[in-house]
C-alpha cells in the first residue's frame, strides 16, 4: 500500500499468480494505455508488466517475485528433492532418443537450462548453471542443433532461397524478417537495440511465424499467441504476415499441403527414413 498509494480488497487471500487478482490491480492504478488480449481480458504478460513497471513500482516487484518463483519451482526444488539427495549429490538425467511426440530428443530436466548466451538483463536466470561442476579431470560438453527446423524445412520443401541463405552460413530467420518487415525497418530496429532502446523482435516474429506454420498452426492461433507475446500487432497485421510468409515461400506452403494430403489419405505420414509419424 505504502509503494502503490492504494488500497485493494479481495474475497480471498491475494495471489500474486492470480491473472484475475492482477488485473484487478492493473485497472485500479493504470487509467490508460492498458492491453487487452484477443479474448477482451486485461493482459498480465511479462511485457505488458514491464511497461506498468516504468510508472507503478509495485509492479516491478511482481515481475521479481514471478522470477524467483518460477527459478525456484523450476530449477532448485527439483534439482534438490528429486535429482540429488545426502548419499547422491551429482543429479542424472535420463535422456529419451525420441521423447517428444515431433520426434526430437528430449530430457529431464537439464533440457530447460538457461542459455548461456543471453540478454545482460537476464542473466540471474543463468545462475542454475553454476549447479552443474564437472567431475574431476572432466569438463562439461554443450551442443545444440543450429537451427534444426528450418535447415529440415528447406530441405524438405527444397526452397532455393532458403537453402543458400543457409549454405552461406547466414540466418534464415533474419532473412525471413527482411522479407516480411522490409531491409531498413531490420537494420533501424537493430541500431535501436544495439544503442539500448528497444528490443529487436522483428526476428522473433519471423521464428514464431516460421514454426507456427510448420507445426500446424492456423492463422487465428498464430494472432492470438503473437498478440499475447507481444504488443503493437493486431489480428490483421497477424494475418497480413501469415499470408505474406506463404506467397513469398511458395515451396513451403506446396511442401505442408503435401504432408497434409498424405495424412488425410493415409492417417500418417512416413519420413525420411520411412517411419511413420500419426
Amino acid at each position: 500500500e505504502d509503494t502503490c498509494k492504494a488500497t485493494f480488497r479481495f474475497e480471498e487471500d491475494f495471489s500474486p499468480t492470480s491473472s484475475l487478482h492482477i488485473a484487478h490491480i492493473i485497472n485500479t492504478l493504470i487509467f490508460d494505455n492498458i492491453t487487452y488480449t484477443s479474448k477482451g481480458k486485461v493482459a498480465t504478460s511479462r511485457d505488458c508488466l514491464d511497461i506498468y513497471a516504468n510508472t507503478q513500482p509495485f509492479f516491478l516487484y511482481l515481475k521479481q517475485l514471478r522470477f524467483f518463483e518460477k527459478q525456484l519451482n523450476t530449477y532448485y526444488e527439483p534439482f534438490i528433492n528429486r535429482y540429488t539427495n545426502e548419499k547422491q549429490l551429482r543429479a542424472k538425467f535420463l535422456l529419451y532418443q525420441t521423447g517428444a511426440k515431433t520426434g526430437r530428443f528430449s530430457a529431464e530436466l537439464i533440457q530447460t537450462m538457461p542459455k548461456t548466451r543471453i540478454k545482460h538483463h537476464e542473466t540471474e536466470s543463468r545462475q542454475i548453471r553454476k549447479a552443474f561442476v564437472p567431475a574431476k579431470h572432466y569438463k562439461l560438453l554443450t551442443i545444440d542443433y543450429s537451427q534444426i527446423e528450418m535447415r529440415l524445412l528447406a530441405h524438405f520443401s527444397n526452397c532455393k532461397i532458403l537453402i543458400n541463405e543457409i549454405n552461406l552460413g547466414k540466418d534464415p530467420y533474419l532473412l525471413i524478417a527482411k522479407q516480411l518487415f522490409g531491409e531498413e525497418v531490420i537494420e533501424n530496429a537493430q541500431k535501436i537495440e544495439a544503442d539500448g532502446g528497444q528490443r529487436f523482435m522483428h526476428r522473433e516474429v519471423a521464428k514464431l511465424l516460421c514454426l507456427a506454420v510448420m507445426y500446424g498452426m492456423g492463422k487465428n492461433t498464430f494472432a492470438t499467441t503473437l498478440m499475447e507475446r507481444l504488443q503493437g500487432f493486431s489480428k490483421v497485421d497477424c494475418y497480413e504476415l501469415y499470408d505474406m510468409y506463404l506467397e513469398t515461400y511458395p515451396e513451403i506452403r506446396q511442401c505442408m499441403r503435401m504432408y497434409e494430403d498424405q495424412l488425410r489419405a493415409n492417417s500418417c505420414i512416413r519420413v525420411q527414413l520411412n517411419s511413420k509419424r500419426m
